[in-house]
């Protein structure tokens, strides 16, 4: 006989190389077949199957004999192609919701090379490529699988399974009271309103003042306006959230006017000084006159207050005392124009 055979050329691992005798005699038939398959292993079937553990090159021996005891011998060599070696990296396997990963391919493959690295995130998302870099947007655990593709179409798989945990953020909020205020009742009481598990809190009241650490703070305003304040929320998984509120303080207006002071140079209720809130420092004017309504001071500015001294009059002796009347006009922080009209008593003292 002709000895020969033909054989399927196949990646390592995966379906067996089969083997298809394809000897010819001229006369009589084959009876005997010796397969040497060159691991060590043999067989003697016709048409045999063989899995090999491993890629390579292997020397495969057929000896086919006749009924008549002849017999031919023919050798040839058997490839194996190489499967690649699927590995990678993670940076991390704990995040918060929204939150990114990055994926690293490490495989490699003994012979050939490594065409197509094919992903599976575990949320329904697949990509490609060495380096893929993906976010995630809803919490859970999430298997990462990657399948390599060598030149030759040969593949390998590995599936990491619950590799990743993806938890949910807190969800930050605030409620602040009472609101709107106005600048008499600008001491704000914060409710922490947080759902999740938080367990620290940093406030930003938006007038450059902060406070760590406390769920529910209390802070007065020193001014009006509107501010911005942010709440910033850890939890128990290390996640954070954060929340912007505005809190409105409006303007108001009230003056406050003493009906006597003592003018005497010992420090205690020496200058006679309105005071209040609202009101327009560019829009101001004081007036002191005596008894006869001859004008004793003036000033433009409410931190100016009247020391008791006749100055319009070019006295700068503290003057009797007596009971003056005052006028005062000014505009306040809506743009009302007012005037304030009474009487306060200089009181010397002893």
């Amino acid at each position: 006989p002709q000895a020969g055979f033909a054989n399927s050329t196949i990646c390592a691992n995966q379906p067996p190389t089969i083997f298809t005798d394809t000897s010819s005699l001229t006369s009589g038939i084959i009876t005997n077949w010796r397969w040497r398959f060159g691991d060590g292993r043999n067989d003697s079937i016709q048409n045999p199957e063989h899995k090999y553990a491993v890629e390579g090159s292997y020397q495969v021996r057929l000896i086919a004999t006749s009924e008549f005891g002849c017999s031919d011998t023919v050798q040839k060599a058997v490839k194996v192609l190489s499967i690649p070696d699927s590995r990678f990296i993670i940076d991390t396997t704990f995040i918060c919701s929204p939150g990114c990963i990055s994926l690293t391919d490490e495989s490699v493959i003994a012979e050939d090379n490594i065409v197509s690295w094919d992903w599976n995130l575990g949320n329904g998302t697949t990509a490609s490529g060495q380096l893929v870099d993906y976010c995630y947007n809803q919490a859970g655990i999430c298997t990462i699988q990657l399948i390599t593709t060598s030149d030759k179409n040969c593949k390998d798989t590995l599936t990491e399974t619950d590799l990743l945990q993806v938890v949910g953020l807190p969800h930050a909020n605030f409620e602040a009271t009472p609101q709107p205020t106005n600048i008499l009742s600008s001491k704000i009481y914060f409710t922490d309103t947080t759902s999740g598990a938080p367990i620290n809190w940093l406030w930003d009241y938006g007038d450059g003042q902060i406070d760590a650490l406390i769920q529910h703070p209390i802070h007065e305003y020193l001014d009006t306006g509107n501010f911005k304040v942010t709440l910033v929320v850890q939890d128990t998984n290390n996640c954070f959230d954060t929340v912007m509120n505005i809190i409105r303080i409006d303007p108001e207006y009230v003056i406050y006017v003493p009906n006597a002071f003592t003018p005497d140079g010992d420090g205690i209720n020496d200058i006679f000084y309105p005071k209040g809130v609202g009101i327009n420092p560019k829009q101001y004017k004081l007036s002191i006159m005596n008894r006869w309504g001859d004008l004793i001071f003036e000033a433009y500015r409410p931190e100016d207050g009247w020391d008791g001294t006749a100055k319009e009059l070019g006295q700068n002796d503290i003057v009797e005392e007596d009971v003056y009347l005052y006028r005062i006009e000014l505009i306040d922080a809506f743009g009302e124009e007012h005037e304030v009209i009474g009487h306060v008593t200089l009181l010397k003292g002893k």
